[in-house]
């Protein structure tokens, strides 16, 4: 039977190493995050969406979902402090007959319907997917303090996870619970469901599905979209 599938992308950063709020920079003629929030308009698989955003801005972004789409619900919503507390958020937000809930970074402007569809899939077997890319460099384990090297990890077994990562609720909602009793702040919100035993699955993701965290990233970000935006003409 298929499950009903919510999508929440967390929008709520301050972008401290960007020198900006990223998420609300023009790309072409819209902001970065309308961009990562396209391909969860266009999918057939995915029911809703809430887009999670600081509180001074909530009316300005449904103002401007509302200008452009009515195709399905989008709820816009407040954010919290960290990444994993907008999230939380965004789940509290869902209706309550969603089963699976895709989680995207709001400055991954190039994923596509096919990514979100594999981590859903994936999520028939597992507890959830995550989108991610076989690590092509060699990687090395480095003590903090002095830079020494520990250990060269075999790269066969390290991947670089990127978003959509999609779960089942349930787990998802228990994971962040826990993370909010213990205290514990997650690198993404595949380590929070790892660290209590639930099954993770990588399905392949893209080298363009970059996340835009410094300005250089931008430059790379603007040329990328000027090449599609001719390919597609």
């Amino acid at each position: 039977m298929t499950k009903k599938v919510g999508a929440v992308i967390p929008a709520a950063g301050a972008g401290l190493r960007f020198g900006e709020p990223k998420q609300f920079k023009t790309l072409g003629k819209r902001p970065l995050l309308f961009h990562s929030l396209f391909p969860f308009l266009r999918s057939s698989l995915v029911s809703e969406i809430v887009v999670v955003v600081p509180q001074d801005t909530v009316r300005q972004v449904q103002r401007e979902i509302h200008s452009f789409t009515r195709s399905k619900p989008v709820n816009v919503v407040v954010g919290g402090i960290r990444r994993q507390d907008s999230v939380f958020a965004g789940v509290k937000a869902l209706s309550a007959d969603i089963e699976l809930v895709a989680v995207h970074d709001a400055v991954r402007p190039f994923l596509t319907e096919q990514m979100i569809a594999a981590t859903i899939d994936a999520c028939d077997r597992w507890d959830g997917a995550v989108v991610a890319l076989p690590a092509r460099d060699t990687i090395k384990q480095v003590e903090p303090e002095t830079g020494r090297i520990q250990n060269t990890l075999d790269r066969q077994t390290i991947w670089q996870a990127q978003t959509p990562q999609t779960f089942r609720r349930r787990p998802l909602t228990r994971a962040l619970e826990k993370a909010e009793q213990e205290k514990i702040t997650g690198t993404d919100e595949a380590c929070l469901l790892e660290r209590l035993g639930y099954t993770v699955k990588v399905v392949p993701g893209s080298p363009t599905n970059i996340k835009i965290t410094t300005p250089e990233d931008w430059i790379f970000a603007e040329e990328l979209y000027r090449r599609r935006r001719q390919e597609s003409e």
